[in-house]
Parts: structure tokens; sequence; C-alpha cells
């Protein structure tokens, strides 16, 4: 996983490692017994961010000079993004990384590690097993594309649900049989006579989405607006202006979860819940289009369960 998923985690990570540099001497003075930063703190929020929990100042040395006066300001606010409710983390040992110290690296969006792990597509080739149902199937229909054969729809509650397929993922082998080039129907003969059980697929992650995590402004805003899952907007200096977020490309799951076929108040409903930061899987609408053509009604029953990381 990246360790800074959003710009506003460098750009807080950056001030927050700055504030661990020693500061130069100069001349007989010396700075190295000053505090280079200290941390105000007036309550723990409860919740989000609370302008009031915490202030980050960092004050100059005493001088005869500058005595009393502030070397740089409070910082309290980055890109209409409030910082009070991140404590910086304690500069660590020498030779020591552990896996919180790298979410701690990602001070922003570390608040949602859970979405940002069942978003991520995953690079290389993993196998899935998978049986027949009741029905004699499977749950999968695919879809061809530039010779490549990719899953295209994924039923509610079936083997490949339940075994993690999803939307978009690439299909390579049946069987450790190569279907590079193979038509969509002639992939769904291929399963369906490979037998009841032991049906082995090789699949690739999702290769044509890419994931933006995203963080909420005080007014709990991304940025972006959506018509039938597809971005059509994107508000200036905001979080999905700054990380990326571009039009002409479709939502296919918020922090993991599949929303295509759902109303967009049901997909704000799943943004809005999912807290101050938000991960969001994307898809071009050309390649999109292309995905789920004449898919017809079975889009309403695609598998739209919370996956597990």
């Amino acid at each position: 996983m990246s360790l800074y998923p959003t710009l506003e985690d460098m750009k807080v990570s950056k001030m927050e490692q700055a504030q661990y540099v020693a500061p130069p001497s100069y001349g007989s003075g010396s700075f190295a017994s000053a505090p280079l930063y200290q941390h105000a703190i007036a309550s723990a929020p409860a919740a989000g961010y609370d302008a009031s929990a915490y202030t980050f100042s960092m004050h100059a040395p005493p001088s005869s000079s500058s005595a009393g006066q502030s070397l740089y300001p409070t910082v309290d606010d980055y890109m209409g993004l409030s910082l009070q409710s991140y404590r910086s983390p304690a500069a660590p040992a020498s030779g020591q990384v552990s896996e919180r110290m790298e979410y701690s690296r990602a001070p922003v969006s570390s608040q949602n590690v859970q979405g940002i792990k069942r978003a991520l597509i995953r690079p290389g080739v993993s196998e899935v097993t998978l049986c027949h149902d009741n029905k004699g199937t499977v749950g999968l229909k695919f879809r061809d594309l530039n010779k490549g054969v990719f899953v295209q729809f994924v039923a509610e509650d079936s083997p490949a649900a339940m075994a993690g397929v999803r939307f978009g993922d690439q299909l390579l082998t049946v069987n450790d049989e190569v279907v590079a080039g193979y038509s969509a129907d002639k992939v769904h003969k291929l399963i369906k006579k490979a037998g009841p059980n032991n049906i082995r697929l090789a699949m690739r992650d999702r290769p044509f989405e890419r994931i933006i995590t995203l963080t909420k402004d005080s007014g709990g805003l991304t940025g972006f607006g959506f018509t039938d899952g597809k971005i059509v907007s994107i508000l200036k200096e905001s979080s999905a202006a700054r990380n990326g977020v571009v039009t002409d490309h479709q939502l296919v799951e918020v922090d993991g979860r599949n929303v295509i076929g759902l109303k967009d108040k049901i997909i704000t409903k799943y943004i809005e819940e999912a807290g101050p930061v938000v991960t969001l899987t994307l898809m071009p609408s050309e390649i999109y289009d292309h995905m789920i053509k004449k898919i017809g009604s079975l889009i309403k029953s695609m598998d739209h369960s919370e996956p597990s990381c």
C-alpha cells in the first residue's frame, strides 16, 4: 500500500516530519536545547475533525530579538481540512519501522485503513477455485475486450461472490486452459462443462480500474458530482481535484463495495457513511459502457456485499 494514499497525506506528513529535524546553531547561541515544537491539547475529539481538539505550533527559540514570537504560524488548517484531530506520533527509533508507523505516515487517510484495504487492487495473478451451485452455475458472466476476457457480472450470494471475484477482474485461464482471444460465449461454455467442482480460474485484479482515496472537507464533501454513477463535475480546490479524480469515469466501488446498478442516492449514502475518508474505485466510462453492454436487468442483481480484506 502506498505510504501516501492522498495528496493531503503527503503534505501533512511532510509538515509532521519537518518538525523532527534538529535546527542549526547560529553564532554563540544554540537552538539545540529549545523544543522544536509543542502541542497544546484541549480535549480529544469524539469523532471526525474538531477544530478545538489539537493545535500544532512551532515556536522560535528564545532570543533577544524574537522572544515570545512564533517562528511559524499555527498549522490548524490545510486545503480546507482541519488537522487538529491528528496527533503526531512519536519519532520511531532508528531502524524500527512497523506497520503502524507506515500508516502514521498517512496521517489523514489512515482513519479509513479498512476501506483502503477492501478497495486495494493487488498486483500479480491469483487462483480462485469455484464449484457449481444448485442451479449448475458459478454466478459469473464475462465480456471479451481487446482479446482479453473480463468479469462483467457477479451474482449475489453466488460461489464467485463468496470467493471474492469482482466486476472487472480479468480471466486468464480455466483449469489451465488459456482463454486469451476467446469470446465470452466460449468461456461460459468452458466453465459450464468443467464439472461441478474444482473449477480453477486464474485471475488478475481489475486491470482497467484504479482507486483514489479522498478526504472530506469540514462540510463532509469530497468535491465531485455524478449522475447514474458517472462522474460529471469536479469542484475546484477540492480533495477530488487535488487527488486526480476526472470526469467521464464510472464509480465502480465505494470503499471496496460494488455500487454498479445502484441509484445515485444509495451511492451517496455509502460515501456519507464512509466517514472523513473514502476510497473510490473508478473505471473509464468508455470501457465501462462496453463492459456492461447487453447485461440488461442482471445489473440489478449484481453482488453489492461488503468485501472482506
